[in-house]
């Protein structure tokens, strides 16, 4: 690489909007396939992949793109292939999305904050799917006894709530020991249950009745 190169943008490491230093190109073809009722088509497309490490807290990131010009490495408008930032479902409503979108920001930087931040998410969660009364744990409960979560869902509600709680009553000492990834974990495995299922089961309905018509 003749010149150093490099682009600010998100870490999902460590939280930052940082300067990642763009170390390695790598070029490739990759096949894709598109299967119809028709046959499979296939065709190669020459790919682009940029390895560069985040500036801040120093570990990798793995960018990629379509490598369309043959004389400019376009990395400025590469994506982030790895490590993935996680995002919820189309479906799912704006206000959850945006407290998620914010505690996603602060998970490493500030574990108890993002703890609480979750306890909103599941607040808002609650008001969505119009469970207005109680504390949280009994709204979650509610959610439950209607059917939106499995019954076992609860104890990990109550988990998250207990979390959140630490999160806004937060000590040095717990700050540095919120397991934050399992919080995360457990707070997308709701939201897959409530939003993301309903639309998988929909796509393959749909997908079925396609299918049907065809044959």
């Amino acid at each position: 690489m003749k010149k150093r190169c490099a682009k600010i943008a998100f870490c999902p490491h460590c939280g930052n909007e940082t300067t990642h230093l763009l170390l390695y190109i790598h070029d490739c073809e990759e096949i894709f396939t598109k299967a119809d009722g028709d046959g499979k088509d296939e065709w190669r497309l020459a790919m682009q992949y940029y390895f560069t490490v985040c500036e801040t807290c120093k570990q990798p990131l793995l960018y990629g793109d379509l490598h369309v010009c043959e004389d400019k490495e376009d990395f400025q408008t590469s994506h982030l292939y790895w490590p993935k930032r996680k995002m919820l479902f189309d479906n799912v409503p704006q206000r959850i999305k945006e407290y998620y979108e914010e505690a996603i920001r602060i998970k490493r930087i500030a574990p108890s904050s993002f703890a609480g931040q979750i306890r909103k998410c599941l607040e808002a969660l609650c008001d969505a799917r119009k469970i207005k009364q109680g504390n949280l744990f009994n709204r979650l409960e509610e959610l439950a006894n209607n059917g939106e979560i499995p019954k076992h869902f609860i104890e990990m509600a109550d988990i998250l709530r207990f979390f959140g709680n630490i999160g806004v009553h937060a000590t040095e000492t717990n700050i540095r020991s919120l397991p934050v990834d399992t919080i995360d974990d457990f707070f997308t495995a709701i939201i897959e249950y409530v939003y993301g299922f309903p639309s998988r089961i929909e796509e393959i309905k749909q997908s079925y009745k396609e299918y049907k018509q065809k044959n």
